[in-house]
């Protein structure tokens, strides 16, 4: 059992608290969180959880805490959205954290937790697919025989959105109907994901809240790292991007996957630099050298923004979970050690396939987008799942254009919006969330 206030020497899991969602259990819940995610949080540098006693120091931020914290982000209305699951009771609990009414909880059986995200991405009409992997022993015929199979798939993702009735289904456990009439009674506009599992990489702003309307129709979402992104005041968010580090197309072969050109990245890309008045890096040139010396220019770059190629492993998210660039792949761990801590807190765009993706713990998910948050990004827009060439350049191009404007999570908020308008498929306009903190 966890002892909350000492830890013990030596503590591997988040424990969480399932019964009957009191307010008692919301505070041991969030310490639990916030110390399971800083023992996490060494795993992206040494490549083993901490299991040793806390620091002296330590001093988890509280319910009081994430309150305070809720209240700074004024003008916004803004709250916390945090799940806990007790695999015994086979019960999730959901909790709605606000600045200025109680919290507010749902308790919803649910048999496994692992199959929730499954069944959403089926209902929202989205398959869970990934690019093939080319073994060493398997032959030319059996390597088309899978692209062939994906192809059929991506196909079938041109069929009509799922009925309203589906998609509500499937999210009743994640936003229950009280939670959704709390955020509606507050006219909550923000709202704040506290990960647990992969609960922080499906696709909320798509989960029906009534009648026609989606979450996305009234606030915009972000994915949280941990507990620990609220103890800050929100910072201002960037508006000029002038010297941002744009990587198009970087194209390789690879032993084991199959990283076909991506021409549609490569547009994306030189639109994207077109806008801020920036050299991108384009194919070939597109190297690890050339990435860390733009990197480390000072000023460094206010955006770092990739449309390449992205992997995701579940099994070792920080050594088999990449990037591609033109010279090789950059993993995860590479990014955290290479990456100068002199960056500047950018805004990073990874506009790529499964980035929001990896290894699922119980205070959330290792990979990519949280390997660029440990570097010092501000925020990290990471997509959900495998991600089509021409869709992703469509929304990522609206982003860009509201961004100079709006904080990334609003700005992407009104890019769906405007994308949903055109194509209401949910695989065209809901794959990618902005992952960090609120800023003003």
């Amino acid at each position: 059992m966890l002892i909350f206030g000492a830890a013990p020497p030596a503590q591997a899991q988040f424990f969480a608290e399932c019964d009957s969602g009191s307010r008692a259990e919301l505070e041991r819940n969030i310490r639990a969180h916030g110390e399971h995610m800083l023992r996490l949080q060494k795993k992206l540098v040494t490549g083993w959880y901490w299991q040793g006693p806390l620091p002296a120091g330590f001093r988890p931020i509280d319910l009081d805490g994430v309150r305070a914290s809720l209240s700074r982000m004024s003008p916004r209305k803004a709250a916390v959205l945090f799940h806990a699951y007790s695999e015994r009771g086979r019960k999730l609990c959901v909790w709605l954290i606000s600045a200025g009414a109680a919290p507010v909880s749902a308790v919803v059986p649910v048999a496994d937790i692992g199959a929730l995200r499954p069944q959403l991405l089926n209902a929202a009409g989205v398959a869970r697919r990934s690019l093939p992997v080319r073994k060493a022993d398997m032959s030319k015929a059996q390597f088309e025989a899978q692209l062939a199979a994906l192809d059929a798939e991506l196909s079938a993702l041109e069929r009509p959105p799922a009925p309203a009735e589906a998609l509500a289904s499937a999210a009743n456990a994640l936003l229950p109907e009280k939670i959704i009439g709390a955020m509606l009674q507050e006219a909550i506009d923000t709202l704040i994901v506290m990960p647990v599992f992969d609960l922080g990489v499906v696709p909320y702003a798509a989960l029906p809240i009534d009648g026609d309307r989606m979450l996305i129709d009234v606030a915009s979402v972000l994915v949280a790292p941990g507990f620990f992104a609220l103890g800050e005041s929100p910072r201002a968010a960037k508006k000029s991007f002038a010297g941002a580090l744009v990587v198009g197309n970087p194209y390789r072969e690879d032993a084991d996957w199959h990283l076909a050109p991506l021409p549609g990245a490569e547009a994306e890309a030189r639109e994207i630099a077109a806008m801020f008045g920036t050299q991108p890096l384009i194919g070939a040139s597109a190297t690890r050298k050339a990435v860390l010396a733009r990197l480390r220019r000072q000023p460094p770059p206010p955006l770092v923004y990739f449309a390449s190629h992205g992997i995701a492993d579940d099994a070792n998210p920080l050594d088999g979970g990449f990037l591609a660039l033109s010279d090789g792949r950059w993993t995860g761990r590479n990014i955290v050690r290479q990456v100068p801590r002199t960056i500047g807190r950018p805004l990073v765009v990874l506009s790529a396939c499964q980035t929001g993706l990896g290894k699922n713990f119980d205070v959330g998910t290792i990979g990519l987008a949280r390997a660029w948050q440990e570097a010092g990004a501000s925020n990290v827009v990471m997509s959900l799942w495998p991600v089509g060439d021409r869709d992703t350049m469509r929304l990522m191009t609206l982003f860009m254009r509201h961004v100079r404007s709006l904080p990334p999570d609003k700005a992407l908020r009104e890019a769906m919006l405007e994308r949903r308008q055109a194509d209401p498929r949910i695989a065209a306009w809901a794959s990618f969330a902005v992952f960090g903190a609120p800023e003003r």
